[in-house]
């Protein structure tokens, strides 16, 4: 099965993937069910997180009403979402763990401290957990 999986610009580098290592076999893959299931029971007993400012909005250029989240491409400034506050009471949640996730005892320790998700009515959504806010973008 070696090599079944082969990027062309990774050759020799990358050999591809094989199903043949379970969760079981690897420390590794344990860790990582383990957090995939904290994440996914926070988003269960914390639904806020999918719900709370969740809308159709577009997010323009332009702001509208909120702090807008920029990024610079090619040396040019662009509007790419939205970013807005969380409630006092869903920060007071995250804060301490939920029935099910250990997670907020280390999201601390997540890549910026943001989880990345979609909400209610599918737009992007980053949970910053450093800055209690949501950063949004919607289609």
């Amino acid at each position: 099965m070696k090599g079944e999986v082969e990027l062309k610009g990774l050759k020799d580098v990358y050999e591809g993937t094989t199903n043949t290592v379970t969760s079981a076999a690897s420390a590794g893959l344990m860790l990582v069910d383990l957090i995939a299931r904290d994440v996914r029971f926070l988003f269960n007993d914390v639904p806020e997180l999918l719900t709370e400012q969740s809308c159709t909005k577009l997010v323009l250029p332009v702001p509208q009403g909120y702090e807008p989240v920029v990024m610079s491409l090619k040396g040019i400034k662009m509007k790419w979402g939205d970013r807005h506050p969380m409630s006092e009471d869903l920060r007071k949640k995250l804060q301490v763990a939920s029935p099910n996730s250990m997670l907020p005892l280390y999201a601390h320790r997540l890549a910026g401290r943001k989880l990345s998700c979609e909400a209610a009515f599918g737009e992007s959504r980053v949970i910053n957990f450093g800055l209690g806010c949501f950063e949004d973008m919607t289609d």
